[in-house]
């Protein structure tokens, strides 16, 4: 870190080190992990309006609906208004068919 942006990382010494970038990448993966999960989920509070359930954690996200159809649908919704936000997404992850019925 150089030394005139030192002062915006909370450093604190133990046993006369500071083990600040042994966990500064644990921290910046934490925060990552953060902000995705409030970014998606201020973003779909849009599609709720439309009466698509959906719940969020981390990068991961679930669709639910009544039926196999109905929920094929709210996907390619979904999918539209991320494209719309310029969200990226990979759909090697993606999985359509329903693995189970509630």
């Amino acid at each position: 870190v150089h030394s005139s942006s030192g002062r915006y990382i909370p450093v604190f010494k133990w046993k006369n080190k500071t083990p600040i970038f042994r966990y500064l990448a644990y921290i910046l993966s934490l925060l990552n992990s953060l902000i995705s999960t409030k970014l998606l989920r201020l973003v779909l509070h849009l599609p709720r309006r439309e009466r698509i359930f959906t719940s969020v954690y981390l990068d991961d996200l679930i669709i639910f609906g009544r039926s196999q159809r109905l929920t094929a649908d709210h996907t390619k919704q979904a999918i539209g208004k991320f494209s719309q936000l310029a969200f990226t997404y990979r759909t090697t992850k993606f999985d359509l068919t329903p693995t189970r019925q509630i």
